[in-house]
């Protein structure tokens, strides 16, 4: 994750961001099957939902996670955590979630806003189908902007 304006080679941080409001930022998670590049391990049904909480607050967990029907685990999630001196509360870019593929690696593919929710939304690696194959050749990387707001 980075603040959105920070356009420069690198600048991505780990699992602690502090924010402002009227600050953008860019959220990236990247996707990996480690199976062996073959039909019998490609992940079904594979998922991935961004949890932005809709509270205020000074300090806030987003969480995402990646889920299939056939794999063991059945989901894997990270997080990072957005402080801030003052209280703050988040809202999704609407139209800003892309998967980036090997075939899409520019631009991307549009995610559906729904990525934001509960229900999420099927990501893979060389559409959103849900189908995600083994092996670096079928990575991907989710990304999102978010803006952060002052607590209403």
């Amino acid at each position: 994750m980075k603040e959105g304006t920070y356009d420069e080679v690198g600048g991505w941080v780990g699992d602690a961001l502090q924010v402002r409001p009227g600050a953008e930022l860019a959220l990236r998670a990247y996707v990996h099957n480690g199976a062996a590049d073959l039909p019998e391990t490609v992940a079904r049904e594979t998922r991935m939902t961004i949890d932005l909480p809709t509270c205020a607050g000074k300090s806030i967990a987003i969480t995402s996670r990646i889920s299939a029907a056939n794999t063991t685990p059945s989901a894997v999630w990270d997080s990072v955590v957005l402080k801030s001196p003052t209280p703050f509360r988040m809202e999704m870019v609407l139209g800003s979630a892309r998967l980036l593929t090997v075939p899409n690696p520019a631009d991307g593919l549009l995610l559906p806003d729904r990525i934001g929710t509960s229900g999420g939304a099927l990501i893979g690696s060389h559409k959103a189908d849900g189908n995600f194959g083994g092996n670096y050749n079928n990575t991907a990387i989710v990304t999102m902007r978010v803006r952060i707001l002052p607590a209403t």
